[in-house]
């Protein structure tokens, strides 16, 4: 018996011009995915890696339902209030994707099926939501489907009063969907052809997408675009990202015809994130602070001559991020390898388990007037599980939200 033997695709040298700089590329043909002879390509290397790896067939299946039956199938996640609705997703048994729901008033309501991902993801083979998002008035939900692992995603719009789905499809979208106050105008990041994040476009419920307005291009191909809105939801902000420097932009959100406007203009070796709360944008930034320190500017006049420090630079504690509440400032710090929460406000800080990561722990689960964030946990005395706590620094309580066995 002889043994396969692997398929080599041919050299088609291809010149790449960037920067200044002119390298060769012998496989530029194959980014063509509707290409026959790429497909046939890369059916004869799956071919091949069957045939090598034939005799595992039974240890695959063995190993495959050795960690399905680690995985708890049904469950239900910690519901986050929204407004007067409580927000959760739950798995069952044998389905493969989750459903998002909503509760009105309180828990023990009815539930509301707002979209169900396994009934959408019959008839393909690959199937992800990327963006999710509900308008402030509860009345429309955003999503975005990937049908083919591109990460291309295409944005529908449902009605949640009717259940109905919008004729409204607008392709090639990306990570980053936020609605304006208006309930009706939502913005959306679209992507180059090198796939990299580089427009946003507004977009009104009903309209024809291809009268979108273009809101922001970032033609520097060294930069990402990045969509958000700020912990007050007065505010779209668009965070410009490159390797050591970036740049915001913000919009108010109840002025979704407007203009973004830059905060600080980009600047080589300077980093900054901002968040807005109450009469002030915050600034977390690593500008002669290499562990980075927190400033706060008036949102009426928020130019650099006006940044005033909150939370200066120190040599041991790196801060990571940062969570606004109406009357607390957190933020969250890494000292000695180990991270915590520090509420600014009331001088109190509560450890994270070893390994905590601060965008794990930066879920609001009570509205802006409210101090509750929502904290990943291990529990030390028992390994097998997971957990999530509710809590408040104000009085350092923490209350189970959800407990998952890690099996």
């Amino acid at each position: 018996m002889t043994n396969p033997q692997p398929p080599i695709a041919p050299r088609r040298p291809h010149l790449i011009t960037q920067h200044g700089r002119t390298r060769t590329d012998d496989f530029f043909w194959m980014r063509e995915r509707d290409n026959a002879e790429v497909i046939a390509q890369l059916e004869a290397e799956n071919a091949y890696a069957n045939a090598v790896m034939a005799h595992t067939t039974e240890l695959q299946k063995q190993l495959f339902q050795e960690m399905k039956g680690r995985i708890k199938e049904q469950d239900v996640s910690a519901p986050v209030k929204d407004g007067a609705y409580f927000y959760y997703t739950r798995e069952e048994e044998g389905q493969q994707y989750p459903i998002h729901c909503r509760k009105h008033g309180n828990l023990d309501a009815a539930e509301e099926v707002l979209l169900d991902e396994n009934a959408l993801a019959q008839g393909h083979d690959y199937f992800r939501v990327g963006n999710f998002e509900v308008s402030p008035d509860h009345r429309w939900l955003a999503f975005a489907v990937d049908t083919d692992g591109s990460e291309l995603y295409t944005l529908r719009i449902k009605n949640l009063i009717t259940h109905e789905v919008l004729p409204d499809r607008i392709a090639n979208t990306y990570y980053g969907l936020e609605w304006a106050k208006d309930s009706r105008t939502l913005f959306y990041v679209t992507l180059d052809e090198a796939k990299r994040p580089d427009k946003i476009f507004r977009h009104v419920v009903g309209d024809d997408a291809a009268n979108d307005a273009l809101m922001l291009h970032e033609p520097d191909d060294q930069f990402w675009v990045n969509l958000g809105k700020s912990s007050s939801k007065d505010y779209i902000i668009a965070s410009l990202g490159a390797f050591d420097n970036g740049e915001a932009r913000v919009l108010r959100a109840d002025q979704p015809d407007g203009a973004f406007v830059i905060l600080q203009p980009r600047s080589k070796g300077i980093e900054y994130h901002i968040d807005h709360a109450g009469e002030h944008f915050y600034i977390l930034t690593n500008e002669d602070a290499q562990n980075f320190k927190l400033m706060a500017t008036p949102a009426q006049n928020p130019s650099r001559e006006n940044w005033r420090e909150v939370i200066p630079l120190r040599s041991q504690v790196f801060i990571e991020w940062q969570l606004h509440f109406k009357r607390h400032l957190v933020r969250f710090e890494r000292d000695a390898g180990r991270t915590a929460i520090d509420d600014a406000t009331d001088c109190r800080s509560v450890a994270l388990a070893p390994g905590g990561d601060a965008e794990q722990v930066a879920e609001r689960v009570a509205g802006h007037d409210e101090m509750l964030a929502r904290v990943p946990e291990d529990a030390g005395a028992s390994p097998r599980r997971r957990s999530a706590a509710d809590g408040t620094l104000s009085d350092a309580a923490r209350d189970a939200a959800h407990v998952r066995p890690a099996m």
